[in-house]
């Protein structure tokens, strides 16, 4: 697996989607990299598509109307740089004013993304956040995230 820490490196936003579908695969879906690389890169550039980067972190994401968005993490990031790199785009919906927060993982990603998601509830339920994470009949998971009302402050 791939891991460029941004403190050293920054990816370009299509370097970080390309080399975080090359980590995790696609085939058992029985979409091969390359197209599953062309169908996100196509996904990113629709109407109502809002795309986001902090370090090598890429978060792809469709905005609802009210206060709802949706979306993908795309990471190669170090899973330190990747924690902060989820709180910059927390606050990122606390701007946008956006109060609910979904993201689909793939099941060979569990071993960082539940992690990560217990560590972020940490984070921002003393805040007034949330989060909840379920498994897809496919063996997916989903990110169930109430954005916090509360400024989230980042320590660096």
């Amino acid at each position: 697996m791939v891991v460029v820490d941004s403190n050293e490196k920054k990816l370009s936003l299509p370097n970080v989607v390309v080399t975080f579908i090359e980590n995790v695969g696609s085939e058992m879906a029985g979409v091969s990299n390359a197209n599953a690389i062309r169908a996100a890169l196509m996904e990113m550039n629709q109407k109502n598509s809002k795309v986001v980067q902090f370090g090598n972190t890429v978060f792809s994401n469709f905005v609802g109307d009210d206060g709802k968005m949706m979306g993908r993490i795309f990471n190669v990031d170090t899973a330190e740089n990747y924690f902060v790199n989820i709180l910059k785009f927390g606050k990122y919906l606390q701007r946008k004013k956006v109060t609910h927060y979904l993201a689909n993982f793939n099941k060979e990603y569990k071993d960082l993304f539940i992690p990560m998601m217990r560590k972020l509830k940490q984070f921002i339920a003393p805040l007034g956040g949330n989060v909840g994470v379920a498994e897809m009949k496919d063996g997916s998971y989903t990110a169930f995230v109430l954005v916090p009302k509360e400024t989230i402050v980042i320590g660096r």
